[in-house]
């Protein structure tokens, strides 16, 4: 056997797990061979990631940041992501921000880019006890929050005051843990600081708790108007109006939600918007007409490989045989479509056009999508049951979708905000259900298909057309979706849909 082919042989034996390795994980040989073909990438710090044949390096690194970030707690383990990074992942926000910060305990201390965009400082600093966070298939340590609560940069308190509100909203402390931070780091003006914030947001008892301390510790009486609080710094009402759900990276999710809304709202009222029809019977047979044209590009924007005339041939009842693998699965992709699509006009018939949006809607659909391939043994019957069980990362973007354990719950309060919504305002609900459906990114596969099928039902809801987003517009519309999903901007996404009616099915 050539070095060549034991070293491809041993990568391809690593496809499931992430590519990222500590030195000494890697056989000396193997390591050899692949840097020899070009497939180790370096990354500062002394990790190592390996990419497969073709992989773009930069696009690699961009989606393995926080499996480079475990590595690097490990290597210099006893070490945590602390202070403001550490409050970005307790609310769940994958984006790296200015730069990702590690506490080590040995003698190192850099700041480098790991990722293009990408920064880490690394810190020499005590170490003891520290937290678990998922992002992905990496396990982060992160500093305990009393640590982290008497470490926060001031100016994070200020810049970033809706996110440490947010933080604080549903959080707990131990008061033995606390005074014992404190006496290792007495900062009493930002500890009344958060003791204020904390009164904000309606933590009564985590307010009391920080003001004993406070008290115990400080002799001086520290008042408002050192702190800002109210004045100069203004906890947003989107953060103090929620109900919290004691999850902190829920309670996120609802004010995003809430804000996008909001966003999206301002850009509609500038915009020449599609005129709503009540005449449900005239969309649906317009949908029906746009059925072939909307499977070939929705399932085209997601890598199938198959021509117009070919969907229409499938659509209209040619079978999916005699093909290689790559072919048959679009053909059963086709199929798949059709009787999702099938599905959800009939709901929305029987509904009088009012399909509720919901978990079930969404499961129904994506069993749809898939049943095909799996009656061809493509795929296995147990990957349709349910939710996803494992996290996924996707190609070329710093964005990770929430971890498995948390997509239940963001699903449920996903519907349970579109319900506030009213159904003639279809617009509206269609670009949110999209948004934050495919932000969630509930299945390992199908979401952009689905989210497309729920925008639908809730355009033909508020009396609006079906509307196909065109393989044309694929670099847009994934750059809108990143630009929602890393930097909160959602109006680049809700321009692109309501400037997309009506669709051109001429080509």
């Amino acid at each position: 056997m050539s070095d060549r082919t034991e070293a491809l042989q041993w990568l391809e034996a690593q496809a499931d797990a992430a590519p990222v390795f500590l030195p000494g994980d890697i056989p000396e040989d193997v390591l050899q061979t692949l840097r020899r073909l070009e497939l180790v990438v370096s990354v500062p710090g002394g990790v190592i990631v390996v990419r497969s044949p073709g992989d773009d390096a930069e696009g690699v690194l961009r989606a393995l940041v926080w499996p480079i970030v475990e590595a690097l707690t490990r290597l210099y383990a006893p070490a945590v992501v602390e202070r403001d990074s550490a409050v970005r992942l307790y609310l769940g926000k994958t984006e790296p921000g200015d730069d990702i910060r590690i506490r080590q305990a040995g003698g190192t201390r850099w700041r480098q880019e790991i990722a293009p965009g990408v920064v880490v400082r690394v810190e020499r600093g005590e170490v003891s006890e520290h937290e678990a966070v998922s992002v992905g298939e990496a396990e982060i340590p992160v500093d305990v929050a009393e640590t982290v609560l008497l470490m926060l940069p001031l100016d994070f308190l200020r810049d970033q005051l809706p996110d440490v509100a947010l933080w604080l909203k549903s959080l707990v402390l131990s008061r033995p843990a606390l005074t014992e931070a404190y006496r290792r780091r007495p900062r009493p003006v930002v500890l009344k600081r958060m003791e204020h914030i904390a009164r904000d947001v309606g933590n009564e008892r985590l307010a009391d708790l920080l003001e004993k301390v406070v008290s115990e510790e400080q002799s001086v009486r520290i008042g408002r108007d050192r702190t800002g609080v109210g004045r100069d710094l203004i906890v947003p009402p989107l953060v103090t109006q929620i109900e919290t759900t004691r999850q902190p990276w829920l309670d996120r999710l609802r004010v995003v939600v809430r804000d996008s809304s909001r966003q999206i709202e301002g850009i509609l009222d500038q915009l020449e918007l599609p005129e709503a029809s009540d005449r449900l019977g005239d969309l649906l047979v317009g949908a029906q007409e746009a059925k072939v044209y909307d499977a070939y590009h929705s399932s085209s924007i997601e890598g199938y490989r198959i021509s117009l005339g070919e969907v229409a041939m499938l659509l209209g009842g040619e079978a999916a045989e005699g093909q290689d693998l790559e072919k048959l699965r679009s053909k059963q992709a086709i199929l798949g479509y059709g009787l999702a699509f099938d599905r959800l006009l009939q709901r929305v018939e029987e509904r009088g056009g009012v399909v509720p949006l919901s978990g079930g809607l969404a499961t129904d659909l994506y069993m749809d999508l898939f049943t095909p391939s799996v009656e061809s043994g493509i795929v296995a019957a147990e990957d349709l049951r349910g939710w996803r069980t494992v996290p996924v990362f996707i190609r070329d973007t710093l964005f990770v979708p929430p971890h498995p354990e948390k997509v239940p719950r963001m699903i449920e309060l996903l519907f349970e905000e579109l319900d506030g919504i009213a159904h003639s305002r279809g617009l509206l609900r269609g670009i949110l259900v999209h948004l934050w459906f495919v932000w969630i990114h509930p299945f390992s596969d199908g979401n952009g298909r689905v989210a497309r099928f729920l925008m639908n039902a809730a355009f033909l809801g508020g009396g609006l057309p079906w509307l196909t987003i065109r393989v044309e517009q694929r670099r847009e519309y994934f750059a809108a979706l990143r630009r929602a999903q890393l930097e909160d901007n959602y109006r680049p996404f809700a321009r692109l849909i309501a400037g997309s009616f009506p669709s051109d099915r001429s080509d």
